[in-house]
């Protein structure tokens, strides 16, 4: 880190299935610890309404951690939208209780899903690359009130 000026680590752990949150919290720890002394910085990207992240452990050994409020629809999930603006507050006030505000990031998504009616395929879509499949396929991308989401419906011939 110090050879390419780096200002620290982001660790970003997914998919974990752990049985206690110990070991995590213990790498953390041990981590922070090391990095610290050499004053560097340390993040940790949190998954929410996942238990395997102790919010509150985990805020003692990290600069901040970076709360990831998408995927609440995801490839292997039903349609809907990648973050309601419900779904990222409930997220968000469930984090506030056990981690100082100073200390949260909020993550937000860059890009959406293609959900094939037909098949079981799922396509994922940068944003760009989203608005530009809506204004190829001449359709208009709606904003949703209620989730604050954008979304958009076409037919490409091959579902």
């Amino acid at each position: 880190m110090k050879q390419y000026d780096f200002a620290g680590v982001n660790i970003d752990f997914e998919e974990l299935q752990q049985t206690s949150d110990a070991e995590l919290v213990a790498f953390q720890k041990e981590l922070y610890e090391k990095l610290h002394a050499e004053n560097f910085l340390v993040t940790q990207d949190i998954i929410p309404f996942n238990d395997d992240y102790n919010f509150k452990a985990l805020a003692k050994y990290n600069d901040y951690l970076i709360l990831m409020a998408y995927d609440e629809h995801h490839a292997e999930s039903t349609p809907g939208p990648v973050s309601s603006q419900r779904w990222i507050q409930a997220a968000l006030d469930k984090m506030d209780k056990q981690v100082s505000p100073d200390k949260i990031i909020l993550g937000m998504a860059g890009y959406g899903y293609d959900w094939k009616l037909k098949s079981n395929k799922v396509e994922t879509f940068s944003y760009q690359e989203a608005l530009a499949n809506a204004r190829e396929s001449e359709v208009a991308v709606d904003f949703n009130n209620d989730t604050y989401n954008l979304h958009y419906s076409y037919y490409d011939g091959s579902d």
